[in-house]
């Protein structure tokens, strides 16, 4: 098996053992959905399950509907990404 790569480390080798491995944090200010929080329609507090974090160390919060709207240009602007949308419908 060879590297396969994700989203957030295109580099990721699984076939790494524990001491060759490096572990990414991402530090975010919110773990709500921005683009929610600025929508007064939509309900209150939305759970993030998608974060950006620019190359300047900004960091951003989406839900899975808006993460998954707004991936090409996170992607387009450098952004390392983190997706755990697959824990959102559990």
């Amino acid at each position: 098996m060879g590297p396969r790569g994700n989203l957030f480390n295109p580099s990721f080798n699984p076939t790494l053992n524990i001491e060759e491995a490096i572990v990414h944090v991402m530090e975010v200010a919110e773990d709500t959905c921005i683009a929610c929080d600025n929508n007064p329609a939509a309900p209150a507090k939305v759970r993030a399950f998608i974060y950006a974090k620019y190359q300047s160390g900004v960091t951003a919060s989406f839900c899975a509907h808006h993460g998954h709207e707004h991936m090409a240009a996170l992607l387009e602007k450098g952004a390392e990404i983190l997706d755990l949308s697959h824990l959102a419908h559990g």
